[in-house]
């Protein structure tokens, strides 16, 4: 999702810097009115617990991990404008 979501953001503003974070392209996306409140939130959250898993070496707890699944596949289908056609032009 993420990969797709950068693509995209690419795509979309060409002039921006191809190493942005995760969270700078959600925050972009969200100030511009491509994301609501709700999926963004999301986005920062799940991009929070993965890079805590992934760089302080944290264990994912049952709850997180489900949190983290169910999260992941209502904001996959929530993302469809974004990622494939954007709503705004």
């Amino acid at each position: 999702m993420e990969r797709a979501m950068r693509q995209r953001f690419h795509q979309l503003y060409p002039q921006e810097r191809s190493n942005l974070s995760f969270g700078r392209i959600v925050d972009i996306l969200h100030r511009d009115g491509r994301l609501d409140d709700d999926i963004a939130g999301a986005l920062r959250q799940m991009s929070k617990i993965r890079n805590q898993v992934a760089h302080e070496q944290a264990e994912l707890d049952l709850d997180i991990a489900n949190y983290f699944g169910s999260t992941d596949s209502s904001v996959g289908g929530s993302l469809w404008g974004v990622v494939v056609v954007d709503r705004r032009g």
